[in-house]
């Protein structure tokens, strides 16, 4: 029933759950009024209202950034580890020179580089959105896009390092694909697990980066809130009205917690769902050698590999000219080796063998 920018007459910092006079008087009169839950700040703003709405601004702010962060992180990355020679080694190098820049004193100089540009524009049709933002939260912006990503960057760097050596990436350039092809298609494509997980665990520092940025004075305009510019309201007031400071430390807090767990978990599943593959991938390599092995056997005639060749010759006359196999334990007859024969296509008849054994033997006799 509040906006967050509605100034209530009378209400002024309310503690939670506490009315003012006026309202009072509506709820004896049998008029129902909605509760402070929050208590109301020192100009009588609903605070339960504005936390929610700051929580909301905060994190847009978070994904946006977080997207932005994707985006321009991925792209250099993939196609620096793809190019790699002199031109890898200029890229990486201005990534380590944008490492150096101090975030917080370019924030505060672009702010006041386009604050009258932006002012400028935001009478214009279509931008009256940046007369909310200010300045300051257009420039933090800006920042994500020329600083934040090269974290990113770099971890895209090293998955498509790895990958533009595999197979598939070989057999796209014999086909005659194009680099932007070949990046888009097969190496974004296959690190797409590592840039979900970091992009997740990105969301929580752009959230804390903006909350200590609006801290600082250099947010979003008033009258919007964020979290981080209730809570430098709040300061002031702090021994007075403690909820205020209270609740938005601990919406920041729950909000980074929240997407630190999510992007752990999310990391664990992936990195258990590639293991799978992998181990999936081994034993289908493992059968895959076996059926080859005896594929390779059978086209030589027979079910297993012979080192050597035997025909037993016999007093009066040989065995029939076949391939044979010595068998575990000798039977009976201590100068021969009795040997079991080995048809070219599967096990021979061990019965056909059993009896050209025993006419051998009585023909010994």
């Amino acid at each position: 029933p509040y906006s967050y920018e509605q100034q209530i007459k009378g209400s002024n910092n309310l503690a939670p759950f506490e009315y003012s006079a006026a309202e009072q008087k509506l709820i004896d009169s049998g008029e129902k009024v909605f509760p402070h839950i929050l208590g109301t700040d020192r100009m009588g703003r609903d605070f339960a209202v504005r936390v929610m709405m700051g929580t909301r601004v905060s994190l847009s702010v978070g994904l946006l950034a977080s997207v932005l962060v994707l985006l321009i992180g991925a792209t250099y990355g993939a196609i620096s580890a793809f190019a790699g020679g002199w031109v890898d080694n200029i890229m990486m190098r201005i990534t380590d020179i944008l490492y150096t820049i101090p975030d917080i004193l370019l924030i505060i100089l672009l702010a006041m580089a386009i604050k009258e540009p932006l002012e400028n524009l935001a009478t214009q049709p279509g931008f009256g959105w940046m007369q909310k933002l200010g300045p300051n939260m257009v420039s933090i912006f800006i920042i994500f896009a020329l600083l934040y990503w090269v974290g990113m960057a770099r971890i895209v760097r090293s998955q498509v390092l790895t990958l533009k050596e595999s197979e598939y990436v070989t057999a796209a350039r014999a086909l005659g694909a194009s680099g932007g092809r070949i990046i888009k298609k097969h190496l974004l494509t296959n690190c797409i697990g590592t840039l979900i997980v970091t992009t997740t665990l990105q969301i929580p520092s752009s959230i804390f980066t903006e909350s200590y940025l609006s801290f600082l004075g250099l947010g979003v305009a008033a009258p919007m809130p964020s979290l981080g510019s209730l809570a430098t309201d709040a300061v002031k007031g702090m021994n007075t009205y403690p909820v205020l400071l209270i609740a938005p430390a601990l919406m920041i807090s729950i909000m980074i917690l929240v997407f630190n767990l999510f992007g752990d978990g999310l990391r664990d599943a992936l990195e258990l769902r590639e293991r799978q593959l992998v181990e999936q991938q081994r034993h289908q390599d493992g059968h895959r050698r076996a059926d080859n092995e005896v594929k390779q056997v059978q086209d030589d005639g027979v079910l297993q590999r012979i080192d050597k060749v035997l025909i037993v010759e016999c007093l009066d006359e040989p065995f029939p000219a076949a391939v044979f196999r010595p068998i575990q334990q000798p039977r009976r007859f201590q100068n021969v080796v009795l040997l079991e024969r080995q048809q070219n296509v599967g096990h021979g008849n061990v019965a056909e063998d059993d009896e050209e054994r025993q006419r051998h033997e009585q023909q010994q006799i």
